[in-house]
């Protein structure tokens, strides 16, 4: 409270000394400088504190009329919230084990690099023979008795349907009179693997004309094979239709890029009579001298059909030939 205050600029007096509002007494609040901040209670360079202790405060504490109505009113206190029934507690957090990793799989074999073909003049080509079968006048019906086939790990190269005659160096005796033979070469595969699989052409009408042979066009191994062996069948269908049938073997040698169409010479053959198929021949490996091969060198077959030739100058009728898939070996 102030006692005395003669003008501005004049001197103050207090009673109390802020006895009841400060701890301790004022001379705790004595500054040794204008611009000190130390005194017994300051806390101007804390960083933390505790909360003031009001029950240490001094002086004399009134209860001030104001509080004194206050304490005396009959105020009705509003009723009581009622109690809240205890909520569960959450449930505990679920902790999931990590999944061990799924083992890693090993990566896939890599393909075999593709094998370089060898020299053609470096494989081995052997010859073989049918066994000799009466009836060269007879019609295409009976060249179901000549069966080629290469022994195994060999490839067909050449074959040569023959009368009377064995026109392969080793070829054996030729046959008697009216009698007829394959003459067949083989070359030795020295990248087949897997198995040798047998397929049928499709079924043509073709009777015994030997000429009609030509509509038999699908003789043909998927690529990536090559052929050993085939086998006429009259009738195969059961309707008189007729079929080839016919084995390849799996190669890593050859693709379809590496295939080529060769034909032989178009030849006249009765529409008949199945000796006149020696003047048709496909391949000559075995047959001929380096020289001669021509056109054939280097041929390994993987297909063939009879096709006409009546285009050719001079070629009507009866004109066959052989047109042959050639995958090539460099040579």
């Amino acid at each position: 409270m102030t006692a005395l205050r003669r003008a501005v600029g004049g001197v103050v007096t207090t009673k109390a000394q802020a006895e009841g509002a400060i701890e301790g007494q004022v001379k705790d609040y004595r500054l040794a400088s204008p611009f000190s901040s130390s005194f017994a209670f300051s806390r101007f360079s804390m960083t933390r504190a505790d909360f003031r202790n009001a029950s240490l405060l001094r002086g004399t504490k009134r209860f001030h009329a104001r509080n004194r109505r206050l304490a005396s009113c009959a105020c009705v206190s509003p009723p009581p919230l009622p109690l809240q029934p205890p909520q569960p507690l959450p449930p505990p957090p679920i902790f999931l084990t990590p999944e061990a990793p799924a083992p890693l799989s090993p990566p896939p074999p890599e393909a075999p690099a593709p094998l370089s073909p060898p020299i053609w003049s470096s494989l081995a080509i052997t010859m073989h023979q049918t066994d000799c079968q009466d009836l060269a006048t007879a019609n295409a019906i009976y060249l179901d008795r000549h069966t080629v086939a290469c022994p195994t790990g060999t490839v067909l190269t050449s074959f040569y349907f023959s009368k009377n005659e064995a026109p392969y160096p080793g070829g054996g005796d030729g046959c008697s009179n009216n009698q007829t033979r394959y003459h067949y070469s083989c070359i030795e595969d020295y990248t087949s693997y897997g198995t040798t699989t047998e397929h049928f052409t499709g079924c043509q009408v073709v009777g015994g004309d030997l000429s009609w042979l030509d509509r038999i066009s699908d003789l043909q191994c998927s690529e990536g094979s090559v052929l050993t062996g085939f086998q006429y069948q009259p009738n195969h269908c059961g309707d008189s239709s007729s079929a080839y049938r016919y084995t390849c073997a799996p190669t890593a040698a050859f693709t379809a890029r590496d295939s080529s169409y060769t034909d032989t010479d178009c030849q006249d053959i009765s529409a008949t009579e199945i000796q006149y198929l020696e003047r048709l021949k496909p391949g000559m490996a075995g047959l001929a001298g380096p020289e001669e091969l021509g056109a054939w060198d280097g041929c390994v077959f993987s297909g063939f059909n009879m096709a006409s030739c009546g285009a050719v100058t001079g070629g009507a009728g009866y004109y066959r030939m052989y047109r042959v898939t050639c995958n090539r070996l460099p040579t």
